[in-house]
């Protein structure tokens, strides 16, 4: 995790939390001053306050504008 820029990457699978949301993927790029997400590979993006459940092999994620 890069503190000064806010980018982080995580690779072997991760399961990451946010509040309601939670991805899992094979490797997640975050971009927290942007609130970019990129996950690749088997990825799964669950939103339980919307009711919403995604699976691709790509998936951009924007959480300051709430779309994908």
């Amino acid at each position: 995790y890069d503190l000064q820029n806010k980018k982080a990457t995580f690779g072997n699978r991760p399961v990451i939390t946010d509040g309601s949301m939670k991805i899992i993927a094979n490797q997640v790029n975050t971009d927290d001053s942007t609130g970019v997400s990129v996950l690749t590979g088997n990825a799964v993006f669950t939103d339980t306050a919307q009711g919403l459940m995604m699976l691709g092999n790509y998936i951009i994620s924007n959480r300051n504008t709430g779309s994908m």
